[in-house]
């Protein structure tokens, strides 16, 4: 026998002997990620300050694994080692096991991937993170498969029994790094924010296949809105050559789903053409903004029908009864199967297509991987009459949405939706213009004190302002100043911004500026939005020297800057931060 099968065996056998944290109380979660896990052996408890306080009593280390519903990796992890009961006994026995949706609490997600990317280098989901009893951050790790996760996890146990004080103070001092210092600050000058931003903007750029970076290939709209935005402001080839090779790139490649017309969240590859399928609905909100954009800033006509096309897909795939759009698409079809829905096969092609459409896929570009089982997945296609019969047909015979959908309706991803929905409207897109006034309405009722995270609000803020000032509607404008209001009371202090009312890690505190993620910064938005609406001490401060040393983490935070310099224009006057514009 294989010693990768005696070790759950042995660990099964010593651990479960004794006793451990209570059952598995995802039962009856709301969050589908989480009720996902309720079936687990392992003994998973949500993050709550009785959670928390329990693991201190009992001196257990704290294992907090944070995902979400359309992630394939969170889902191999549940696969191949959440569901083992080797696996579960050694969590249960030893450690107190915390399931997080990042989804469902965003600001707790950035805390806990903020602590993994100090103490590994890198972050990604599923992030898994050991903690001391006190809740400082000790280890973490996005995958590994089973027999290594046990033996790691048995490690960490083995040198806290042998070194307790050692290994919590190291725990300690991580937390205290990861805990906001004051900074100095330093006013920039418009031309020197947008220097900054420029240059590091191509600095990352890939010259050759497209987009940032050289691995995995994530699209990045922040960056690409923000060169947008610069271009807008004056000439610049250099610029303007990145754009149209990403933008053309991403639109004819594996990121795309090209039947459909929404993007998937990466490819793992630097070529663009492997995708692990998950589709959000904060990137489709942002991406739609950014083809609309180039489409007169480059301009390029034929980005148009790229955002025409995604915007259809948003409002038929993520559309939820309640009025709101869904978080996400799951990377797994109902039969579990990676990108199923979205893959082709000959046999399939050729008995739904006609003779002339079949033979037109076959000049189209096909990727192809070993690990997707249900075929290959349409890249590039051409405009022809056979090949856009080809394309309807695929269409139909698929089911909408492909995939299972999470069932979570995150307002600040609605709020930029809505602030998409608005500017398509305005561009002449009229699908956008019924859909954006329902959403807006939807929207306008929700009760701010119920909502428990500055990113939620200013993000809601942003896409009600949005659509207020570009449509004449006062009281969504009204009802957009009345969500910045309650920010500020919620969540403003004197040294900065607290981004939850929720339990948050130890190492988590007041911070001036907020960086992006997959979301333009809280922060920046709020003041800008404070800024054109006339609110008292709506002045940003001077940023952060995180700011300098960081451009790319603080796009939003330097386009205010550049902005700041310039004088209004009825443009500007949209209520919405530079990005959302």
């Amino acid at each position: 026998m294989h010693a990768y099968v005696l070790i759950p065996l042995l660990l099964a056998c010593i651990f479960t002997a004794h006793a451990g944290p209570p059952r598995n109380a995802l039962t009856g979660a709301t969050s589908p990620y989480l009720a996902m896990h309720a079936g687990d052996p392992v003994a998973w408890q949500p993050w709550s300050k009785e959670t928390l306080t329990r693991a201190r009593r009992e001196d257990r280390l704290i294992f907090v694994s944070s995902g979400f519903f359309a992630c394939h990796w969170c889902h191999v992890l549940q696969q191949e080692s959440f569901s083992d009961p080797g696996f579960a006994a050694l969590l249960n026995q030893h450690f107190m096991p915390i399931k997080v949706d990042r989804e469902a609490d965003p600001a707790l997600g950035a805390e806990l991937r903020r602590a993994m990317q100090a103490i590994s280098g890198r972050a990604g989901w599923p992030l898994n993170l050991v903690l001391s009893p006190q809740g400082d951050p000790l280890y973490g790790f996005i995958y590994a498969p089973r027999p290594e996760l046990i033996a790691r996890l048995a490690r960490i146990h083995r040198l806290r029994q042998d070194a307790p004080q050692r290994i919590e103070g190291l725990a300690h001092a991580a937390s205290a790094e990861l805990q906001p210092q004051p900074s100095p600050t330093a006013c920039l000058e418009a031309d020197a924010a947008r220097d900054l931003l420029r240059d590091a903007l191509l600095q990352a750029a890939d010259p050759l296949a497209g987009g940032f970076g050289e691995g995995a290939k994530f699209p990045h709209a922040i960056r690409l809105l923000a060169m947008l935005r610069i271009l807008e402001q004056a000439p610049d080839p250099a610029l303007r050559e990145h754009l149209n090779l990403t933008l053309d790139t991403m639109a004819n490649s594996g990121l795309r789903d090209r039947v459909g017309g929404a993007f998937f969240r990466y490819t793992t590859d630097p070529a663009w053409q492997h995708p692990h399928f998950e589709q959000m609905l904060i990137d489709q909100a942002l991406l739609a903004r950014v083809y609309l954009r180039a489409a007169k800033i480059l301009p390029a006509p034929r980005f148009r029908s790229t955002a025409e096309r995604l915007i259809h897909a948003i409002l038929h795939d993520f559309a939820h009864p309640s009025g709101l759009y869904v978080s996400s698409i799951s990377a797994l079809d109902a039969d579990g199967v990676e990108g199923g829905g979205y893959l082709w096969t000959e046999t399939a092609l050729r008995a739904l297509l006609s003779d002339a459409a079949w033979r037109a896929t076959r000049h189209w570009g096909w990727a192809h991987h070993d690990d997707w089982h249900g075929g290959q997945l349409p890249s590039r296609i051409d405009t022809s009459p056979e090949s856009r019969d080809a394309l309807q047909r695929m269409l139909k015979a698929r089911p909408r949405p492909v995939h299972p959908r999470d069932k979570l309706t995150p307002i600040a991803a609605n709020g930029q939706l809505l602030a998409t929905l608005s500017e398509a409207c305005i561009d002449g897109v009229h699908e956008a213009c019924p859909a954006g006034q329902r959403l807006a309405a939807r929207l306008g009722v929700l009760t701010h004190g119920d909502i428990d995270d500055l990113r939620d609000l200013t993000h809601l803020a942003d896409g009600l302002a949005g659509w207020g000032r570009r449509h004449n509607d006062q009281v969504a404008v009204e009802q957009a100043r009345a969500a910045l209001e309650s920010a500020a009371r919620q969540f403003q202090r004197a040294d900065g911004w607290q981004t939850s009312r929720r339990p948050l890690p130890p190492w988590s505190g007041a911070t001036p500026d907020l960086p992006d993620d997959e979301y333009p910064s809280a922060s920046a938005t709020w003041w800008r939005l404070a800024s054109r609406m006339g609110l008292s001490n709506s002045i940003p401060p001077c940023p952060s020297s995180s700011v300098r040393e960081e451009p790319l983490a603080y796009i939003s935070t330097l386009l205010e800057a550049v902005e700041a310099a310039r004088p209004m224009n009825p443009r500007d006057a949209q209520g919405s931060n530079v990005l959302s514009r």
